[in-house]
């Protein structure tokens, strides 16, 4: 539960919460993103749309199973290793109205999500970072060259994802 303290939030008690592996600043982050649907009720709709959406991405991982190991197990360990997922649900927000069908927006989400993912991975190779919200990246977990193959893989599927859309 939060604590208002004079117009400003005390995400203190949050803290105890959330994997203690996270920084101080990602679980600020994670600690409001969950709470805003206690200031926004409007938004409710997120919490069942964003499951679908990992729901969606999981499955894209499981659909993997006739490639390599190495590439299932990068790709799948990129995707679930959590995250707030803010760009698919700035998406849905956006496309909010009367006509609003989520099945027809989860792969652009997801689309958004894996060119996200997908500019992480890039850019943690070129910064040589061993770690990404508090757990080894993929150029540690495997090497350098999985890392970029794993991220211009999920660039060339966030393509395809895209390309079934008529504009």
């Amino acid at each position: 539960m939060l604590v208002k303290n004079k117009n400003k939030i005390d995400f203190k008690a949050e803290f105890q919460n959330l994997d203690s592996g996270y920084n101080l600043e990602t679980k600020a982050a994670i600690s409001s993103a969950k709470d805003i649907f206690k200031f926004k009720p409007e938004l409710l709709f997120l919490k069942s749309d964003l499951k679908r959406l990992e729901d969606f991405l999981l499955g894209f991982t499981n659909s993997l199973s006739n490639t390599s190991n190495t590439l299932q197990n990068a790709v799948k360990s990129t995707l679930t290793a959590g995250g707030k997922r803010i760009r698919p649900a700035l998406l849905l927000i956006c496309a909010k109205n009367k006509n609003y069908d989520i099945n027809y927006l989860i792969p652009a989400a997801a689309a958004v999500e894996l060119i996200h993912t997908a500019s992480l991975i890039h850019d943690d190779i070129i910064d040589k970072s061993a770690l990404r919200r508090g757990k080894t990246t993929i150029h540690k977990l495997f090497n350098r060259d999985t890392a970029k193959f794993v991220g211009d893989y999920l660039l060339i599927e966030t393509f395809d994802l895209l390309n079934k859309y008529k504009i």
